[in-house]
């Protein structure tokens, strides 16, 4: 269930606030730890969703991630959220919490919103982030589909079909700015673009399923716990990846 795993895996309603929220609706003694070493997941539900994975990945690494996720709302400066009347206030709050506590790295991770405009706002606050010596981890969209994925596994099972990964016509999102921002920032060293599409799915290949046959996603773009820990053990599995993002935490 959508619902529950939210409020008890993301934190919602504490750390992840829905759309008529705002940055003062956060449990700021809860989602954000400024003592360094320190890391900031900042995003939507598309964070949200990795919070689980990714703090325990950090923790093994010595680091409590701090978690300011708003729904509907990618971690943009001045972007208009349709869906969040209060994002570019959120957004605003998020960056001057960023500046006065300064955390060592931030991860941001969203349903990207395509187009030019996006890409170039993008780009802006990546740019604000790294003036203030702060490493940033830029992961790119999670797989869409056209149809939940429960959805799309149970018509195979129908059919006798026992595919676990995705075909082309499950796509449900063109992925442009996947190959657009992992080139921007091929040669950055204050700038890692992790790119699911690249890790999570192998050989272009996306998995629907765990071999235990559930799914990974709940719906048409959200990891399920099961998911997000295969997600993040591909993301961030590499030693290249692992040496540029825990090496030092004093690179400011």
């Amino acid at each position: 269930n959508y619902g529950t795993i939210a409020r008890s895996l993301w934190r919602q309603n504490q750390c992840f606030v829905d759309n008529s929220a705002t940055w003062h609706d956060l449990d700021k003694v809860a989602c954000l730890h400024p003592a360094h070493p320190s890391a900031l997941l900042w995003g939507d539900s598309h964070a949200a969703d990795l919070y689980p994975a990714l703090s325990d990945l950090f923790k093994r690494h010595g680091i409590e991630l701090s978690q300011a996720n708003a729904a509907g709302c990618a971690p943009i400066l001045d972007f208009e959220a349709p869906t969040h009347p209060n994002c570019r206030a959120f957004n605003i709050e998020a960056f001057d919490w960023i500046k006065t506590d300064r955390p060592d790295k931030v991860v941001l991770s969203a349903h990207w919103p395509l187009g030019q405009e996006y890409v170039a706002k993008t780009y802006r606050t990546i740019d604000e982030l790294t003036s203030l010596g702060i490493f940033v981890i830029f992961i790119g969209e999670t797989p869409t589909y056209i149809e939940p994925v429960p959805n799309i596994l149970a018509k195979r099972l129908l059919r006798f079909d026992n595919n676990k990964l995705d075909e082309g016509s499950d796509n449900g999102r063109d992925q442009n700015s996947d190959s657009i921002f992992a080139t921007h920032y091929a040669d950055s060293t204050r700038v890692i673009y992790i790119s699911p599409k690249r890790t999570f799915c192998e050989n272009s290949a996306c998995p629907l399923a765990g071999d235990d046959g559930l799914p990974l996603q709940l719906d048409q773009d959200h990891f399920t716990k099961r998911g997000a820990e295969l997600a993040v053990s591909r993301m961030f599995g590499a030693p290249s990846t692992q040496m540029k993002i825990f090496h030092s935490f004093d690179g400011r």
